[in-house]
């Protein structure tokens, strides 16, 4: 079927071979708004201010939902929710977006927006993206989490267009003349697995493991002989770096040029670089909110790794907490049951391919079978756990006299 809606008030389902007509829906006002078809639901504005949910076989209304704006552009569903924003056009009219029960057609929840919306919205991950006349794109937590925009994005001319994504790339055109593309950089409290690492997040775990070491070793300094301690186990750490972007403390001030302080990430950025654990680009960037491929993320951890398993690291670290007459070793141990397999695909004049192999004997790489280490793929969060868990499993900090 192709399904088209009129200015007539009515709303068309034809057979794509003949055109005939199978069955017509009516609204109350012209329909300017794209039909969404998703299972055997139609859902489609109006410009009466409803939104309507028709049956995709014969055209029966199954709800509809008062908006009171017209609704222009067309609906997105997940599989609960149905999203729309609303034009209007008295001056008593306020333009909203919506969060709608894709079963009851109840408006579950509802954000002011500042002007009218035109655009269509589109769904990126845990977000849902929309385009404003105002000259903004706003990102709403899809969840419903909180109903106050994640982030904007301003731009100079009005948003009419839908917003496109493009692997982790997303494109919003805009009325000054632009197509913008911006990188996926989520909210760290929505994300899921499958989102993307940024550089910033692999700052942070570099962060961790030599902020955690040291308190460690001064740990098993004031502790008993033999006794082992390890690293943070995955979800703890997340959940406390997460707690620390979401109440930042004093903002940092030794930065690069391209991070400011409010940035998530500043204070992991501020650290890795003033402690002389990871480096920047020659053109004094950072790039925090760029993906973070394996090989970046893998291998700025093993630099840490191998920093902090120095013996000089360990003195300097107890000398500081005054526990210097106490002997203690990190120790990076080959993980358990992970013989090593060799690294097929990581050339030998690689820059990260020393550290990569290095790891890689001690079973800390995640490669497959097949020695794949597949470096330029960009890092999600499972893969930051796996690698994070890999390095937990390996690192013992003793006090050996």
């Amino acid at each position: 079927m192709v399904i088209v809606g009129s200015g007539d008030r009515d709303l068309y389902a034809l057979d794509a071979k003949t055109g005939k007509v199978i069955w017509v829906a009516a609204t109350g006002a012209p329909v300017d708004s794209s039909p969404l078809v998703d299972g055997n639901q139609v859902f489609v504005g109006s410009f009466d201010g409803w939104l309507y949910c028709f049956d995709l076989r014969d055209g029966s209304l199954i709800w509809r939902c008062l908006l009171d704006c017209w609704v222009h552009s067309s609906p997105i569903a997940d599989d609960n929710t149905v999203f729309a924003g609303t034009v209007n056009i008295r001056r008593d009219e306020i333009p909203t977006f919506n969060w709608i029960d894709r079963r009851t057609g109840e408006v579950k929840a509802q954000f002011v927006m500042p002007n009218r919306v035109y655009s269509s919205p589109t769904i990126w991950g845990d977000l849902v993206l929309i385009g404003c006349k105002d000259g903004q794109l706003y990102a709403f937590d899809r969840l419903m989490r909180q109903t106050q925009p994640v982030w904007t994005f301003k731009t100079r001319g009005y948003v009419h267009a839908s917003p496109v994504i493009a692997g982790d790339t997303l494109l919003i055109a805009s009325y000054d003349g632009s197509v913008y593309a911006l990188r996926q950089s989520q909210p760290i409290q929505i994300w899921t697995d499958k989102s993307v690492a940024p550089r910033w997040f692999m700052a942070a775990l570099c962060r961790q493991l030599h902020e955690e070491t040291g308190q460690l070793a001064v740990q098993a300094a004031r502790g008993e002989v033999g006794q082992e301690l390890s690293l943070t186990p995955f979800e703890n750490l997340f959940k406390q770096i997460r707690g620390q972007v979401l109440s930042p403390g004093e903002p940092p001030k030794v930065l690069p040029r391209d991070v400011v302080p409010e940035h998530p990430g500043a204070t992991y950025v501020e650290y890795v670089l003033t402690a002389g654990l990871l480096g920047g680009y020659p053109d004094g960037t950072f790039r925090p909110s760029e993906p973070a491929t394996r090989y970046q993320f893998s291998s700025a951890l093993a630099s840490v790794l191998t920093w902090v398993t120095r013996p000089d690291f360990v003195w300097r670290t107890l000398a500081q907490a005054s526990v210097a007459g106490a002997q203690v070793e990190v120790r990076a141990e080959m993980v358990a049951g992970r013989a090593p397999v060799p690294l097929t695909d990581v050339p030998f004049d690689h820059w990260a391919a020393k550290s990569l192999n290095s790891q890689n004997t001690m079973g800390l790489l995640p490669v497959d079978e097949e020695g794949r280490f597949k470096g330029n793929k960009t890092v999600t969060l499972r893969d930051a756990r796996e690698q994070w868990e890999l390095i937990a499993q390996s690192v013992k900090v003793v006090r050996v006299k």
